[in-house]
């Protein structure tokens, strides 16, 4: 799963700006600790270009060109005893020649000072600043509701430059959430999850969904799967590179990743909170409705369930007299 949080930077305002800092040549910067004291040192930076030539895709309407960039670089401490820490990653940096933006990949020991170091401002003014995707609490109960209503399909004004397409929910593969109590909670995956009685039971005690694993189609990418979390404010989403199939298929592992990373947290996700903002259907009534039936879907699974159960217990029965 590719994970990664996006940053705009401050000062550059192209790719060849950043293409330059990027593959300079490092200096080692001193590392301070609590109290600004000098805890090691920054050093061994390597960067290499991924893809030969920049790339271009269009977003909103805009050009956008990119390019990926894998680095490495190793905290020496000052201190003999403690053992040199590897920091290795990668960076998607895109331009649309007025402003620049990176993707780095979220497992990557701080974030922010990975992109200083280098851009060469470690220590200076901060460059890079965070630019987290923020959504309300009700908006993976409402991606849940279309699903569990198949109002799955919607239409998508702009593709990466195309023109209309149908960006569609196709299957709901992971939800995680808990009660305000936090006593009761759901984890549950599958491709059939919407059919779980123990995830309808939660969503009809709770509403308060926190991750969610969606597979979507959307024009010539016939499926992606990726997964919402909202730990907190902020919303991060790790995408399935591998599970992918599409036009993307035949680009290399770097160029798909880039590309996914992109599409998936700057065209489909921003459109998916879009979408959930405009929907006047969406209100307290429609709410309301929507619990009443999950209640009654519950009801029927569970009637059918005992049914089975019942079934089984006479067929055992049966067989047991047989066997006297």
């Amino acid at each position: 799963m590719e994970k990664a949080s996006l940053w705009t930077d401050t000062k550059l305002k192209n790719l060849t700006e950043v293409k330059e800092t990027f593959l300079s040549e490092k200096s080692d910067q001193q590392g301070r600790g609590r109290g600004g004291q000098i805890g090691g040192i920054y050093t061994d930076f390597t960067v290499n270009q991924q893809l030969q030539n920049d790339q271009e895709i269009i977003i909103n309407g805009q050009s956008w060109f990119f390019n990926k960039f894998n680095y490495g670089y190793v905290y020496k401490f000052l201190d003999d005893s403690l053992d040199p820490q590897e920091n290795n990653g990668y960076i998607v940096a895109l331009s649309n020649n007025q402003e620049v933006r990176y993707f780095i990949n979220y497992f990557s020991q701080n974030a922010q000072v990975s992109l200083q170091l280098l851009l060469n401002n470690y220590n200076k003014a901060v460059q890079v600043l965070s630019q987290p995707v923020v959504v309300d609490d009700g908006f993976l109960l409402w991606l849940f509701q279309k699903y569990y209503n198949d109002d799955t399909e919607f239409q998508i004004s702009d593709r990466e430059g195309v023109g209309p397409s149908i960006l569609a929910i196709d299957s709901i593969l992971a939800v995680k959430g808990d009660t305000s109590d936090q006593i009761t909670s759901i984890d549950a995956s599958g491709e059939q999850i919407s059919n779980y009685i123990s995830v309808l039971s939660f969503l009809l005690e709770s509403s308060n969904l926190y991750k969610m694993g969606l597979r979507i189609s959307y024009g010539p990418h016939k499926k992606i799967e990726f997964v919402i979390d909202r730990p907190r404010k902020s919303s991060f989403i790790s995408i399935d590179v591998v599970n992918y199939t599409g036009t993307l298929e035949k680009e290399s592992l770097d160029s798909k990743i880039a590309k996914l990373l992109i599409i998936v947290n700057l065209i489909i996700f921003p459109k998916l909170i879009q979408i959930y903002q405009e929907d006047t259907t969406w209100n307290a009534q429609s709410m309301e409705k929507f619990f009443s039936d999950l209640g009654s879907d519950i009801r029927i699974r569970t009637d059918s369930l005992l049914k089975d159960v019942q079934d089984k217990i006479s067929l055992d029965t049966i067989q047991t007299d047989l066997n006297v």
